[in-house]
């Protein structure tokens, strides 16, 4: 995705996506389609960039995106795993595959340059910081942002928040429930490995205290 593709915040739009990780760019891709006019804002300088979330994805996610969208980003196919706990392991096999292995950032970046490419304008470095309601509901909302390090302030009729578990688009509009909603936090590290002792093609889970004493590894 070239600097020319990415432009500043236009003043007044129909849909305001804040996030554009997967689900808020295809999202502007779809509405683009439509006819629709949106904005996708990022906060980052760059699409997926740090990555957020694992790139092991079920296959299922060809019932949603087609495939020619994220073919650039995957690494590998998965067929099977082992499943482990203390020294014995339960080994599954499948004649075909049943998940992909991304590279995150560009399954990320594939995703938003579609949403371009069908008319979507995307805007980096720019910061959701909150919205006003006017008295007539058939009035734009006002949605104050923080474009490159400056203030910015634009209309739209619906605001969308793509903006992950933490939704600052909920929290403004109360929709977060902070009290009752519970949150698995996950680690991910990416290791190069000189003389790999595993099958590429299989997921390794470990059930196992050592590992970690609530969840797997």
């Amino acid at each position: 995705m070239n600097n020319d593709s990415i432009r500043k915040v236009n003043d007044k739009t129909d849909v305001t996506i804040v996030g554009a990780g997967p689900i808020g760019s295809y999202l502007g891709y779809k509405l683009s389609k439509k006819g629709i006019k949106n904005t996708i804002l990022e906060e980052h300088k760059a699409i997926g960039k740090p990555e957020q979330c694992t790139g092991i994805i079920s296959r299922n996610v060809e019932k949603y995106i087609p495939h020619s969208f994220f073919k650039r980003a995957i690494l590998n196919k998965v067929s099977g795993a082992q499943i482990w706990c203390g020294n014995n392991c339960v080994d599954i096999k499948s004649k075909d595959f049943k998940a992909y292995i991304f590279d995150r950032s560009k399954f990320d970046q594939c995703i938003a340059e579609q949403a371009v490419k069908a008319g979507s304008e995307l805007c980096l470095n720019t910061r959701f910081i909150g919205h006003e309601k006017q008295k007539d509901p058939r009035k734009s909302l006002k949605i104050h942002l923080n474009a490159a390090g400056k203030p910015k302030q634009i209309t739209s009729s619906i605001l969308v928040g793509a903006d992950g578990p933490v939704s600052t688009v909920a929290k403004k509009e109360g929709l977060f429930d902070s009290k009752n909603r519970q949150f698995w936090y996950g680690i991910q590290m990416l290791a190069e490995v000189k003389n790999p002792q595993f099958e590429k093609n299989k997921v390794q889970l470990f059930f196992d205290k050592k590992y970690h004493n609530k969840f797997f590894a």
